[in-house]
């Protein structure tokens, strides 16, 4: 008697055939994964600069909040409005309004939130909507 089908002739729980879907077309009709290669970047390292220039970026915006340039509130407008930049071609602009204005409050309303921002920039934000 073999322990975990070790040994035991058996073939294991699940058949141990490939998972449905995974070479074929899915349950539900479609064409099942698949990737354009054309369209992953050729170079391994853009992802690591796109990083560091969005690093930038938001060193910069944090500067002009220290400088006085900016306002907190302006600040959690310019870093809502960069979170939702990728959407802008996928979501109509009204959605992408609501989304910033979402993201905006939530980063007023949200303790932990709020408390990250207060980390970064040096102060609580406070709810001016009311």
């Amino acid at each position: 008697m073999g322990i975990d089908g070790i040994g035991g002739g058996k073939p294991p729980i699940g058949g141990g055939g490939a998972l449905p879907g995974a070479n074929g077309p899915s349950r539900a009709g479609g064409d099942g994964f698949s990737l354009d290669r054309t369209k992953v970047a050729s170079d391994p390292s853009a992802a690591s600069r796109a990083g560091a220039a969005q690093d930038v970026n938001a060193t910069a915006d944090l500067e002009r909040l220290q400088s006085g340039e900016i306002s907190l509130d302006d600040y959690l407008q310019t870093r809502a409005d960069k979170a939702v930049a990728h959407l802008e071609s996928v979501v109509s602009p009204d959605q992408l309004s609501i989304i910033k204005e979402q993201l905006v409050h939530q980063m007023k309303q949200d303790p932990s939130v709020a408390g990250l921002v207060q980390r970064v920039t040096g102060s609580l934000p406070t709810d001016n909507e009311s």
